[in-house]
């Protein structure tokens, strides 16, 4: 695995020798070590003077730091009232108004929450499942292949159910480098059910 080269950064490659941080702010920023220092209540006034007015159709980029997911994504944070926010979260509340319950999420129609926008017209109340199918349709799911935990591609699945008959389960599993578990299970369509 490659590391970012960046002085001091060990997170993974994805681009240009850097890491998802460091190669995104390159792309908004032109300059892979930018980084915009908020001062006290310089949050909260941009998300007053400049998020919640906004009207635009096209996204709004939060341009201040953000914090990263498990799954890598950039998601605007800021400190509100003491706690650490999903700005998304905060804008979707002085939109919309409190969440339906605690599981609802704020969810982007645009697809880019994980890109940081924070565009009013584009968060709305969703429940998970419903922003986990927003997820597939806008092709920023983390599913199948995608996922950080993959051993196989689709092709591989694929190639597991055609020849379920032809070879045992063990021989299936040495030849993808899985258990024999992991076959059952994308026999059953427990796993990869999917894909078709």
């Amino acid at each position: 695995m490659r590391i970012c080269s960046i002085e001091g950064c060990t997170n993974p490659v994805i681009a240009r020798g850097w890491c998802d941080t460091h190669y995104c702010r390159w792309k908004r920023h032109g300059n892979p070590h930018f980084r915009k220092k908020a001062g006290n209540g310089e949050l909260l006034a941009f998300i007053e003077e400049v998020v919640l007015p906004f009207a635009g159709e096209g996204c709004l980029t939060w341009p201040f730091c953000c914090v990263k997911s498990r799954e890598g994504r950039a998601y605007a944070r800021a400190r509100i009232g003491g706690r650490d926010t999903l700005v998304s979260r905060y804008v979707c509340e002085k939109v919309h108004g409190p969440a339906p319950s605690p599981e609802h999420e704020a969810a982007h129609s645009c697809g880019k929450g994980h890109e940081a926008c924070v565009a009013p017209g584009h968060i709305f109340w969703k429940t998970p499942s419903a922003n986990r199918a927003d997820r597939i349709i806008h092709n920023t799911h983390d599913r199948g292949e995608r996922s950080a935990n993959a051993k196989l591609t689709e092709a591989d699945v694929r190639s597991i159910r055609q020849n379920v008959g032809r070879e045992t389960h063990a021989k299936l599993a040495v030849r993808f480098g899985v258990s024999r578990p992991t076959i059952s299970v994308i026999l059953a369509r427990k796993s990869w059910g999917w894909l078709s």
